[in-house]
């Protein structure tokens, strides 16, 4: 399922423009979301369409105001915290505006690691493998 609705999400910003934004941001907004996989995948999308695109970026960033608001919010169990025996394992809300916080964080981290890659052990290296020594 995830697949076809980020599918289908790359789509409809293959074809946003800000003469077609509204309808675009609607059908965005209106995705089969169903879980925070699929969430997350599509802040990824719209992430990478800004970095890809970056004479629209302004245009996604008004996308991200104007669906943050409209699409479901879901829990999910929070992966760092062993709860004690006994008690519910502790759940974390996951939104649109937290995977899209968390995706900049993300992003932010990966070039601060990437900065500290001395020349030396990036000599002879392609732009992709630089960029696998730096996603941890």
């Amino acid at each position: 399922h995830t697949d076809a609705v980020l599918k289908e999400a790359r789509g409809i910003l293959n074809k946003l423009t800000m003469t077609n934004f509204e309808k675009l941001s609607a059908d965005i907004a209106g995705l089969d979301i169903r879980g925070p996989d699929d969430l997350k995948g599509l802040v990824g999308i719209i992430f990478d369409k800004s970095l890809e695109e970056s004479h629209f970026c302004k245009m996604y960033a008004q996308l991200c105001n104007a669906i943050k608001d409209k699409l479901k919010e879901f829990q999910e169990v929070a992966p760092d915290v062993d709860p004690p025996p006994g008690a519910q394992p502790t759940k974390k809300n996951v939104t649109f505006k937290r995977c899209l916080l968390n995706k900049c964080q993300e992003e932010f981290e990966r070039a601060d690691r990437y900065d500290e890659l001395t020349d030396a052990e990036n000599q002879g290296l392609s732009d992709e493998e630089k960029n696998a020594r730096t996603r941890r």
